[in-house]
């Protein structure tokens, strides 16, 4: 087999797998379902050290982070307001990819000195964005330096693509979900008040003509 030939083959093996991970997403409705497989469907397709999603936050214009692999990490914080300018609020905004290499020494923003303390050489950070609405972002961090090469991240790309689907689609099912809780617990309120209505309503026997 020749170099192109082998090239060819990996592409092919990388979308094979892209479709199948498709599948399983999108057969996890609610996100604490799909918090479950994301990590280990994106770990046969990416490389990464930890992974982190984070969700924009319309109410209060900030990023919040929903998901950290592995789960004993601790970040310094569980949300950044998008005017800070933090990488994530920064391609949230701009809807591009970013790949930022960690220096072993030197000041960096409170996010990158963290994933700098867990020996994190080079991070990616890439759009969750639906045909809809902008989602938020995933971001990716490798102990390798040269993690994340132009390929890699085109087809990461594709990869962030498929995730955004599969969070809008298990956001909206949990709004839904609550709504229908809301529905429900307005409707047993107001049977309640209307049967201790009745209760106390007096009941009057009127004459027949």
């Amino acid at each position: 087999m020749t170099d192109a030939d082998a090239l060819i083959a990996a592409h092919l093996s990388r979308y094979d797998a892209l479709q199948r991970i498709s599948k399983t997403l999108a057969g996890h409705r609610t996100m604490a379902g799909l918090f479950q497989v994301l990590a280990d469907e994106l770990h046969t397709l990416v490389p990464f050290d930890y992974l982190a999603l984070l969700l924009h936050d319309d109410t209060a214009n900030e990023m919040r982070l929903v998901v950290v692999e592995p789960g004993n990490l601790t970040p310094p914080f569980s949300s950044v307001p998008v005017s800070e300018e933090s990488p994530s609020a920064r391609v949230w905004q701009t809807q591009k990819g970013l790949v930022i290499p960690i220096p072993d020494e030197g000041p960096l923003p409170p996010g990158l000195s963290f994933i700098r303390s867990q020996g994190r050489k080079m991070t990616c950070w890439l759009p969750l964005t639906t045909a809809y609405r902008k989602v938020g972002v995933l971001s990716f961090g490798s102990r390798m330096a040269d993690a994340y090469s132009d390929d890699a991240l085109a087809f990461m790309e594709q990869v962030a693509s498929t995730v955004a689907i599969a969070v809008d689609n298990g956001i909206n099912y949990d709004r839904a979900q609550a709504y229908q809780r809301e529905l429900q617990s307005e409707r047993d309120h107001l049977r309640f008040l209307l049967d201790v209505n009745n209760l106390l309503v007096p009941h009057h026997d009127f004459p027949t003509f």
